[in-house]
């Protein structure tokens, strides 16, 4: 019973291993397909493919960028000097408008607070004070959202609709 416990957790373990490690891969730029240039739609070159920031508030910068996935492409964020990658956009189907960039800290109303977009929701955040810099995902001539770090993980705060 105990050998069974003890190759339960090595399995565990070795497939922890195996998802962490193009994680740790995305950070240092080996083995993932970052997007390092537009080659489509209006926009070209490097324009907003990538922030850069203190996102989490440790004291250290932090980078955000694009990668492609499986045939779309995921924002994503690189954090404890590159130790660790957080994915916070997944399944963007094109490059074609889409940019991201850091937000700085300061005060954002919400889109709701500003009448554009649906009305305010009860309990619904209406102005965002950001105490360190964040990630702003956008849709030119769309939509836009931050990415801010709160209480250990990245919440999405809506400037537009």
């Amino acid at each position: 019973m105990n050998a069974c416990r003890i190759l339960a957790f090595l399995s565990l373990a070795a497939g922890a291993a195996i998802a962490y490690a193009p994680a740790v891969q995305a950070c240092t730029d080996g083995g993932v397909d970052r997007v390092t240039e537009r080659t489509a739609g209006l926009l070209k070159g490097t324009a907003d493919l990538f922030a850069t920031g203190d996102f989490d508030g440790d004291g250290r910068i932090d980078e955000a960028f694009f990668i492609r996935r499986a045939g779309s492409f995921s924002l994503v964020v690189c954090l404890d000097g590159g130790n660790r990658l957080v994915r916070l956009v997944d399944d963007i189907p094109s490059m074609v408008d889409i940019g991201t960039r850091t937000a700085r800290p300061g005060r954002y109303p919400s889109f709701c607070t500003r009448g554009v977009g649906p009305p305010c929701r009860d309990g619904e955040l209406l102005e965002l004070d950001l105490r360190h810099e964040a990630v702003e995902f956008f849709e030119y001539e769309c939509c836009s959202h931050l990415h801010y770090w709160r209480n250990g993980i990245f919440e999405r705060f809506w400037l537009s609709d």
